[in-house]
């Protein structure tokens, strides 16, 4: 077999073990599809890079980016780093919680603390509410996000909350 032939197997092997193990939350077994235009597989490192309109989609959640590594550690699938301008993450609605979209320079998704974390020009926006700073960290099981500037440049966080508008039924006193 020539050497191009057992790096596509290795490399469709390596895709498959991943897609097996990582969810985009950690909680689902369902496939992850990632499509690129070039993909480097190290079996001897365990980690894989794809280059080039990068989209990685797991159960309607999506991370695009121009770059994306993938680590692995003992067979299973462990962290992922997107690089873009920017990188952007989207998880759709459930029973409870509005969809979310997601942005940084660099995303990191951490399986072992169900974490994304986003730098550089970060932006996280829920509904019409948005979070804008340094550094923003977000748990994707338990849907929280923490934010901070950058002292050095002091840029702030910004914050867009805006109050869910009252209706009728809630502006009725209980006597009425």
């Amino acid at each position: 077999m020539n050497n191009s032939y057992i790096r596509a197997i290795a490399f469709l092997l390596f895709t498959h073990a991943s897609s097996q193990v990582l969810a985009l939350t950690s909680q689902s077994d369902a496939p992850i599809r990632i499509q690129s235009d070039t993909a480097e597989l190290n079996a001897e490192k365990d980690f894989a890079i794809y280059k080039g309109d990068v989209i990685v989609t797991q159960n309607g959640s999506m991370l695009k980016a121009e770059k994306v590594i993938i680590y692995r550690s003992n067979g299973a699938l462990n962290k992922i780093e997107a690089f873009g301008d920017p990188a952007q993450f989207s998880q759709p609605a459930d029973e409870t919680n509005p969809e979310i979209h997601a942005y940084g320079k660099v995303i990191t998704y951490s399986k072992d603390s169900d974490t994304l974390k986003l730098e550089q020009n970060a932006r996280f926006v829920q509904k019409n509410n948005s979070i804008t700073g340094d550094v923003i960290e977000y748990d994707t099981q338990k849907r929280i996000a923490k934010a901070s500037g950058n002292k050095a440049s002091k840029e702030r966080v910004d914050i867009i909350f805006n109050p869910t508008p009252k209706t009728e039924s809630t502006n009725k006193s209980p006597a009425q």
